[in-house]
């Protein structure tokens, strides 16, 4: 897992954002795992790190 808050004041995930991308310099790093009902900032976000399942995805996506 992985825990980030973006920059942009009220820009946290939301609670139907699980499954979106968390991006930095152009890279995936992770993807939303879950969201609150609001999408207020000031609190980390949750998200699946890509490193620790990417063998999985390579091997059943064809990527």
């Amino acid at each position: 897992m992985i825990c980030a808050e973006g920059y942009i004041p009220e820009s946290g995930t939301c609670l139907y954002d699980s499954g979106g991308p968390l991006v930095a310099d152009g890279r995936l790093l992770g993807i939303v795992s879950w969201g609150y009902e609001t999408c207020a900032s000031g609190r980390p976000d949750v998200y699946t790190k890509i490193s620790a399942v990417r063998d999985w995805i390579r091997d059943n996506s064809g990527v």
